[in-house]
């Protein structure tokens, strides 16, 4: 677990991605840290007497304005080839970005210009499987995370590219009565993740004034525990939960026995550098 000065663990988000390199030429390697949510953020290394600690957190900007940073995955690396490290970002809709960097002082976090596209994004849609199991060809994703790298060793940096991915299987073949099955048990589902959805929003506002917690925005760190204690102690207490959930699940498995199958999996794309 990394921590601060003060030995405490450092926790900035959910579903962090990080990258290394020495940002601010000091000599020791620094983190850049992206989120579900967020900014993507800067740590500085303040490792002293072998004891590895990280200094409070920089949001990076460009142009600016905070870096966009919906499922960011940063890379470092030199992309341009002038002898500094540039910053990549992948963002959840497929789309990686650059930004350049560039140094006014030997020392401290470089300047980084306006984002520069390098693959566009692709959104949250689904990759098609045949019959004969082949995948339609297409590029990245959703969660893209981005490395630099010489992959053909011609010189010039190249990028990988892993993503999360859904692929979908040829639809089945269905009877009449299938069909009507399928629409009604779909009806039913909506109507029951609605209701699913009202619940939780009643009970995460009760929970939120019971652990002293504003109505909206994110959970603060230091109050998690008394959120998610009071969320369970509500749950228990309300009547039909536990059954509507075991439908839920019931009926989740009926209406993917009548759908094409869904396997959510990722990839890694390589895009050369020309």
């Amino acid at each position: 677990m990394l921590k601060d000065a003060g030995g405490k663990t450092i926790n900035l988000g959910q579903a962090s991605a990080l990258a290394a390199g020495d940002w601010d030429r000091d000599g020791d390697v620094d983190l850049v840290a992206g989120f579900i949510g967020g900014q993507v953020v800067f740590l500085p290394n303040i490792t002293q007497d072998g004891a590895i600690a990280f200094g409070p957190h920089v949001v990076l900007q460009a142009g600016g304005k905070p870096i966009p940073s919906e499922h960011a995955g940063p890379a470092l690396g030199d992309w341009d080839l002038d002898g500094d490290l540039d910053l990549v970002v992948g963002s959840g809709d497929g789309s990686v970005v650059l930004y350049r960097a560039s140094w006014t002082e030997k020392t401290g976090l470089p300047t980084l210009e306006p984002a520069v596209t390098l693959v566009a994004k692709r959104g949250y849609g689904d990759f098609k499987r045949d019959a004969q199991g082949r995948i339609e060809k297409g590029r990245s994703a959703s969660r893209a995370k981005p490395c630099i790298a010489d992959w053909n060793g011609d010189g010039k940096p190249d990028l990988l590219v892993g993503d999360f991915a859904t692929v979908v299987g040829p639809a089945p073949v269905l009877t009449e009565e299938q069909v009507t099955q399928k629409a009604a048990l779909e009806k039913e589902l909506k109507t029951l993740n609605a209701e699913n959805a009202a619940a939780f929003t009643k009970r995460d506002l009760e929970a939120r004034r019971i652990a002293g917690i504003p109505e909206k925005g994110n959970i603060p760190e230091g109050k998690m525990k008394a959120w998610s204690d009071a969320l369970r102690t509500l749950m228990a207490k309300e009547e039909g939960t536990a059954e509507r959930n075991k439908r839920l699940t019931e009926l989740r498995e009926e209406v993917a026995a009548l759908s094409a199958e869904r396997e959510m999996t990722g990839f890694v794309w390589l895009y050369e550098r020309k």
